[in-house]
């Protein structure tokens, strides 16, 4: 045998002999411990009739004797030490490597038998609950006070179990966060109120041991070595090499909450696997719709080539809607539940109002007030015989009389005997998106597309839904807080819907007041700053209204609604989410672009509600030659700012009033569906909780925008295909022989083109007369020869 063999086989049974030596030891100690009892005949107890019971006789009743005498009802927790040792050899560690573990285990075991003492935990009546171990170090903490005495003991617990778990008490938590996510999984296809709460509480345990785990790893970076002299990094990492859960929590938080973190000390798999992996999971599960309560599966619209229609059905992907509460706390807005009605100064104003209209011959009283945060109105009810133009010519007298900013009239208010003061007050309260954000008006909302207006004249909170107006103009100069409006009403949007509920195409001239948002998944296209594509945008927007008129009719139904409860038991059916179109300022697009873009908006108004389309259109320039009469009649629902002049107020809302507004967010809501006009005070939404909105929304996915500059490419050879698409058209000639009836669908399916290619040929057709223009969304015709 060779000497290399030799020292081979010793080196072995060395080893083999070490563990089967511990294995041996621990097997003894813990049989006598659990069959010890104290009148058993020992070293420690020696009695005339006394017997031995203990499994092992009299080593074990001794050895078990004292073990319990030393640890109380720690002696446990030796024997688990021991074990411990053992595993070193098995796993072929040296006990160098692991010093730092002996030591926190042995002041554990310490600590362990602290505690049994301080709280008298055991069943050994002849020994203390701790053994004389614990009782001698209890002790020695007699100097000091109970809260003192706490915090040693349980500050020696945390310490031994650093050292023992090596920084990684977040293995535990992987698992609290691994059935949390079972139970998201689970409970996310539930819309019951159980359901809800689990899924909030589930996230936010989820979301606390992330940052829990952030806060160790720093600690450890900063620590940068250990009682062994080696790095943190390096004894992180050879734990997770050993340990597969602990490595993933990175890659756990990152399917839950779509976020990319940055790795410790391990490579995990690009964001693309996980998104892909998290698709395997979940595409199975049927498609829901929720409300902004919930947190949403969603689709993430993937690379989007020029060969694809451009709202498939992508990859599902999990996101999760935005926390209003953390959002609003980037701006520091705070609910403030006092009123501070001065019912003092209400009284004295009616009775100013009552005498300054009495000395005018004008008897009545004043019969109800409606305190708001900027205006207080004022019910006042005449005398029969009063004429209400007597009392509209007061309104300077009466501002002068009560000291106030602005008064504005209804003579009456519809459905009332009473004419309506509307008075400024003197301080002015903020309106909290806060309070909106809270306010039953917001969590009962059972609409789709929720716009948060702010607070009417009576204190409450206006949310309108989107989807029934369907479209709103909105006018006012500069400085009256439109801008603003918009914003709120675009925050509102994307904390209620997810992007594959909803997108968005966002038209803005100015440059400036929509850049905030640029990236976000909600969008189509990037946000449009060159008047000159708007109208390639417009267009698009158009044919892919007549699209899903045609798809809608293909499966029989007669609105979005009805195709999203069909596409809901279908996963065949590609997805409709709404997509809401936002131009900020209109009066630069007809000026550069005229009567295009007119007839698009009116088109797209006209006949986009049904197929889930919709329109906020604003503008500073409220005149005859920006907002026509072909706009202004497929606008029903208009909000008038503070305007500049009478002319401009009768063109936006067909009456005078606008303005005489207060500016910074003061609002005239015209409803279609309500005779009376309503006013209103915009709420506030400052760039930090933007700021949040989007970063957390980019955070969740990724943008993928359709290609726009196809759109131009079409745009500049509106009447002819291009080169590559002659050869494709003749065989579309060919085939539609056949056919009595075609749609863009249709030809999308049958030569697997992408969407804009198939409605460029169906353009081309239509001009060549091969087929019969659109009739409201219906197939088009086919023209026999």
């Amino acid at each position: 045998m060779s000497q290399k063999n030799f020292e081979y086989i010793k080196h072995y049974l060395k080893l083999y002999g070490l563990q089967l030596g511990i294995l041996t030891f621990v097997v003894i100690m813990t049989g006598s411990v659990i069959t010890f009892h104290p009148q058993d005949q020992s070293f420690f107890y020696h009695a005339r009739y006394a017997t031995c019971y203990n499994l092992f006789g009299y080593v074990g009743a001794t050895l078990a004797a004292a073990l319990i005498y030393l640890f109380g009802s720690a002696a446990y927790l030796f024997l688990g030490l021991c074990l411990y040792l053992m595993s070193f050899t098995v796993r072929s560690k040296s006990i160098e490597q692991e010093i730092d573990r002996i030591v926190g285990s042995t002041l554990f075991v310490a600590v362990m038998s602290m505690l049994c003492n301080m709280y008298q935990i055991g069943y050994y009546e002849f020994s203390s609950f701790g053994g004389l171990l614990g009782q001698f170090l209890i002790n020695k903490l007699s100097y000091f006070d109970v809260g003192a005495k706490l915090f040693i003991v349980y500050s020696l617990l945390f310490v031994s179990s650093t050292l023992v778990l090596r920084f990684a008490h977040l293995k535990i938590a992987y698992w609290v966060v691994k059935l949390m996510t079972a139970i998201i999984a689970y409970t996310i296809q539930l819309d019951h109120m159980p359901a809800r709460c689990i899924r909030s509480f589930a996230t936010q345990i989820a979301q606390l041991c992330y940052f829990v785990q952030k806060i160790v790893r720093y600690c450890i970076d900063l620590l940068n070595g250990s009682l062994i002299q080696q790095s943190a990094q390096s004894i992180v990492a050879f734990e997770r090499d050993e340990d597969q859960p602990s490595r993933d929590m990175d890659r756990l938080m990152q399917d839950m909450f779509g976020q990319q973190q940055e790795n410790f000390v391990d490579t995990t798999a690009s964001e693309n696997q996980i998104q892909k992996q998290y698709a395997e999971k979940f595409e199975n599960k049927p498609h829901f719709q929720t409300d902004h309560h919930t947190e949403n599966m969603i689709s993430a619209v993937a690379e989007v080539d020029n060969q694809n229609a451009p709202l498939q059905n992508p990859i599902k992907k999990y996101y999760e809607l935005p926390d209003v509460d953390t959002m609003l706390s980037q701006g520091n807005q705070i609910i403030d539940d006092e009123t501070d009605i001065n019912k003092a100064v209400l009284q004295e104003q009616s009775a100013i109002l009552e005498e300054k209209l009495a000395q005018f011959g004008i008897k009545g009283k004043v019969v109800r007030v409606h305190p708001g945060p900027v205006i207080t109105m004022f019910e006042y009810q005449p005398e029969s015989h009063i004429k209400l133009s007597k009392i509209l010519a007061l309104e300077d007298d009466l501002a002068m009389a009560l000291q106030a900013i602005s008064i504005r009239i209804l003579a009456p208010i519809p459905g009332k005997p009473v004419v309506g003061f509307e008075v400024a007050n003197k301080v002015r309260k903020p309106v909290l998106l806060s309070k909106i954000f809270h306010s039953k008006a917001w969590t009962n909302f059972e609409g789709h597309l929720p716009l948060i207006l702010g607070e009417d004249t009576h204190g409450e909170q206006v949310v309108v839904d989107l989807a029934t107006m369907p479209h709103v103009l909105i006018a006012g100069s500069t400085g009256s807080g439109k801008s603003v409006a918009v914003n709120c009403m675009l925050v509102s949007l994307l904390c209620a819907k997810s992007p594959d509920q909803l997108r968005l195409i966002i038209i803005d001239p100015k440059q400036l007041e929509f850049s905030s948002y640029e990236d976000i998944a909600h969008l189509l296209f990037p946000i449009v700053t060159d008047s000159k594509k708007a109208v390639p945008v417009l267009r698009w927007l158009v044919t892919t209204m007549e699209e899903r008129y045609e798809m809608m009719a293909e499966h029989g139904v007669k609105n979005i609604f009805e195709y999203q409860k069909l596409a809901e038991t279908s996963s065949e059916l590609p997805d409709m989410p709404f997509i809401v179109l936002i131009i900020d300022e209109l009066a630069d697009l007809m000026m550069t672009t005229g009567k295009d873009v007119e007839d698009l908006i009116a088109r797209i108004a006209q006949m986009s509600r049904a197929a889930g389309i919709h329109m906020i259109v604003a503008t500073q320039r409220p005149s005859v030659d920006v907002i026509t009469g072909l706009i202004k009649v497929n606008f029903p629902n208009r909000i008038s700012f503070k305007v500049t002049s009478k002319v401009d107020s009768r063109t936006i809302l067909d009456v005078v009033g606008a303005e005489r507004l207060l500016g910074k967010g003061d609002m005239l809501f015209l409803d279609a569906k309500d005779p009376e006009m309503k006013r209103a005070h915009g709420a506030y939404v400052s760039n930090k909780e933007i700021n949040f909105l989007v970063n957390h929304i980019k955070h969740q996915q990724d943008v993928a925008y359709l290609d726009l500059s196809e759109l131009l490419t079409s745009e500049a050879s509106n009447d002819a295909l291009l080169e590559a698409d002659q050869e494709l058209y003749k065989m579309v000639v060919d085939e539609i022989k056949e056919l009595d009836e075609i749609s863009i669908s249709m030809i999308q399916r049958k030569f697997r083109i992408g969407y804009n290619r198939s409605a460029r040929l169906v353009e081309a057709l239509e001009a060549e007369g091969h087929i019969l223009p659109s009739d409201g969304g219906k197939m088009r015709r086919v023209v026999k020869d």
